[in-house]
């Protein structure tokens, strides 16, 4: 049998395309995440997958969103849901556009 050439086969569920409305700030951090993967690996990484991921993970996580009356809400209930109530930095629309986010060590 001979070997397989390329990629191999994706083992995925049905895809369904939406449209969704991202902050510019949101956009330029997704693809400098993207850009990051692919430096590193050979990888179809792109913001689609990123984007699945989270909301993957957010549900996994498991945190209770009726709680929620606003967007912040929502952030600060991810976020807790992920850090055990240890919040991070708070994103805002005031931060600049054009610089990525660097993580803090503790």
């Amino acid at each position: 049998m001979a070997a397989r050439v390329g990629r191999p086969p994706k083992k995925r569920e049905p895809v369904v395309k939406v449209t969704i409305a991202l902050f510019h700030r949101q956009r330029v951090q997704l693809d400098r995440r993207v850009l990051d993967i692919q430096e590193r690996q050979i990888s179809d990484i792109d913001r689609s997958a990123i984007i699945r991921a989270t909301i993957d993970a957010v549900f996994m996580a498991g945190p209770d969103l009726t709680e929620a009356a606003t967007e912040e809400d929502l952030v600060n209930l991810i976020s807790d849901a992920f850090e055990g109530g240890k919040r991070g930095k708070t994103v805002t629309a005031e931060q600049p556009d054009d610089k990525p986010e660097q993580d803090e060590e503790s």
